[in-house]
């Protein structure tokens, strides 16, 4: 498991999350747009002179505020919680690494608040061109607001952004360019690397160095028509092989580093030369967090213990905090079942197993 845990039953973290994140991001779209039609509506009724459009304008403005406002702001706020609540060391990495661009978008959103309660409690009590302006504001305040918190499709993605520009001033730092971000350092307070991996490797055994990791995911970029690309990658040169023709380019989050390019048929490799880097899982399913048994009944993470946090796994804040299951079902913090199948079933098996288990396997 990962700690900090907030366990929930029916609907995991990520959906929660989900869930409240397409909402509010709705409601911020529509606070974009329907800024835009109350200032064009405004002048609309102000040029056919209108007073039934105005009253309409200043009812519908109502029901704009608690909308955008009310059920925006909760829903914006809600996104913090559930984050903070899942993994708390996350988010409080998040806002310390990006605090500056947090800034700037809450700056731009309580721009939209005062604007918009200006806007509305000022019907009939400015000049038009006054009104109109107020509006306005509101309208630019969201949509730099919206623009700042977005991707651009055009630009390079964050991971490719951020690890590119960093590789260029973070040179042969080995994992310690790793840890000025990552929570990985060994004596941090979470430590995400301590699975048993983490007794004889690092980050850099799976990932690559910062250079390597960086070109890894810049040529991905750059085979995808992005311009940005070629700029970071200039003055790049690689560490763990010997030219950029040899890093195989990937996608962040789908092309990681495959289990089974170290534990080649399930075997347990030497850790002097286990290395797993630039041989990329090929999709989604093929990551270990998604991945299934050559049965297809049971993922990797249900006997091994999570990606980071492999059994035996040894938590700064309690050595065994990680090892539960296997600990409560076997008595022991290795993989659940090694070496005794009867573990969970309970009568004699022949045929298929979850995965081939050589003498040698040591799992």
């Amino acid at each position: 498991m990962n700690y900090p845990v907030w366990a929930l039953t029916t609907a995991g973290g990520g959906l929660l999350i989900a869930l409240m994140a397409v909402f509010h991001v709705y409601i911020a779209h529509f606070a974009v747009g329907g800024g835009l039609f109350l200032v064009l509506l405004e002048k609309k009724a102000y040029a056919r002179q209108s007073d039934e459009l105005l009253g309409y304008l200043k009812r519908h403005a109502r029901f704009f505020l608690l909308l955008t406002m009310v059920l925006g702001g909760i829903t914006g706020v809600g996104i913090w919680f559930t984050i903070a609540l899942l993994n708390p060391a996350a988010t409080s990495s998040l806002i310390h690494t990006f605090v500056f661009g947090w800034a700037t978008e809450w700056v731009c959103f309580v721009g939209e608040i005062i604007a918009l309660f200006i806007y509305y409690y000022t019907f009939g009590k400015m000049r038009p061109a006054q009104h109109l302006r107020i509006g306005w504001l509101y309208f630019i305040f969201a949509w730099l607001s919206l623009f700042l918190i977005k991707g651009q499709p055009g630009l390079l993605n964050f991971p490719a952004a951020i690890h590119g520009w960093h590789a260029n001033y973070l040179t042969d730092r080995g994992t310690e360019a790793c840890y000025r971000c990552h929570p990985s350092r060994p004596g941090g307070p979470t430590r995400c690397l301590r699975g048993i991996h983490a007794a004889t490797m690092d980050c850099t055994h799976c990932h690559g160095t910062l250079e390597d990791h960086a070109l890894s995911l810049l040529k991905g970029e750059k085979i995808a028509g992005k311009l940005g690309a070629e700029r970071l990658m200039r003055h790049i040169e690689p560490r763990m092989v010997a030219t950029l023709d040899q890093i195989n380019a990937r996608t962040p989050w789908i092309n990681e580093p495959d289990c089974l390019n170290c534990h080649v048929d399930f075997k347990r490799p030497d850790p002097a030369t286990a290395n797993a880097f630039n041989q990329w899982t090929s999709g989604p399913e093929a990551l270990y967090r998604i991945r299934h048994d050559q049965t297809k009944s049971m993922m990797c993470e249900a006997c091994h213990g999570s990606t980071h946090a492999v059994y035996p796994a040894t938590n700064i804040l309690d050595a065994q905090r990680d090892n539960i299951q296997p600990l409560q079902y076997q008595g022991n913090n290795r993989s659940i079942g090694r070496k005794n199948c009867r573990l969970c079933h309970t009568k004699a098996r022949t045929g298929v197993g979850h995965h081939p288990l050589p003498a040698t396997a040591g799992f």
